[in-house]
């Protein structure tokens, strides 16, 4: 591992990477400064168009329930995961991530797990579909 990869860990994760590698706290907090001051880390983005129909009486909730999950699903490490509303029943999900493999990947652990809720919920149309990848921070 060379001497930038453990800033630019720093810059994604905080003063941890630094402190495993044994530099002391108060100069890895010092050195996290600086990194985050001058290295930007490059972020891809991929988007994924979800369309959602239910004919339940309480439609709504449940596929509220559903995206609000997908929303809530931040445990995937370095990556950020958005919703929007397109117009119903067209919802975009928004991965942004250091690379394409993690990207790719929290989008097909976000695919697996809104498909199983979606069918725990009763919503009868679940289709999702890949849109443009765009590079940029």
């Amino acid at each position: 591992m060379d001497p930038l990869s453990v800033f630019e860990d720093s810059v994604l994760m905080g003063i941890e990477p630094l402190v495993k590698k044994g530099i002391p706290e108060e100069w890895s907090k010092a050195l996290y400064e600086e990194a985050a001051k001058h290295i930007s880390i490059k972020m891809v983005k991929i988007r994924a168009l979800l369309k959602l129909t239910t004919y339940k009486q309480d439609g709504v909730e449940r596929i509220r329930k559903l995206l609000t999950h997908i929303q809530s699903m931040q445990g995937i490490p370095n990556t950020k995961i958005s919703v929007y509303t397109i117009g119903a029943p067209r919802y975009r999900i928004e991965v942004v991530s250091p690379s394409y493999k993690e990207a790719e990947g929290a989008l097909a652990q976000i695919e697996s797990e809104a498909r199983r809720l979606a069918k725990e919920l009763g919503i009868e149309v679940f289709e999702i579909a890949r849109e443009e990848v765009e590079k940029g921070g």
